[in-house]
């Protein structure tokens, strides 16, 4: 006999989306999506505009930016070695319309270079 395991997200869930939303604004609205996966989100910082999300053994550490030009090689570096002292992945995620992929492909291959996950989100 096959064992199904549905993946629905509770009214606990998309409740504590929406008020993480409402009170963070955008890195809000990326940590409501990951509650919505089924991660648990602990350390919001607004400064560094960044979280930690688990879930099953895997650790998460996400940092948000919604202006590309900002990223630049030390910020990639600070975000690996923080990753690394919490033992948990770097992820980028770049939240916003613009620019392209295209226009963005060499800070995309800097990133990949440093073994960094990258992610966008549009609105």
């Amino acid at each position: 006999m096959e064992m199904v395991i549905w993946a629905m997200t509770t009214a606990k869930r998309i409740f504590e989306s929406k008020m993480l939303s409402e009170k963070y604004g955008v890195l809000g609205k990326v940590a409501g999506r990951y509650i919505k996966a089924g991660y648990s989100i602990r350390g919001v910082d607004l400064e560094e505009r960044s979280f930690i999300a688990a879930r099953r053994g895997e650790k998460l550490l996400v940092k948000v930016i919604w202006n590309v030009n900002k990223i630049d090689d030390s910020m990639l570096d600070e975000l690996k070695n923080k990753a690394k002292t919490l033992n948990a992945k770097p992820l980028l995620i770049v939240y916003g319309a613009k620019p392209r992929v295209s226009a963005i492909r060499s800070i995309i291959d800097s990133i990949k270079a440093r073994e960094i996950s990258f992610r966008r989100i549009k609105p």
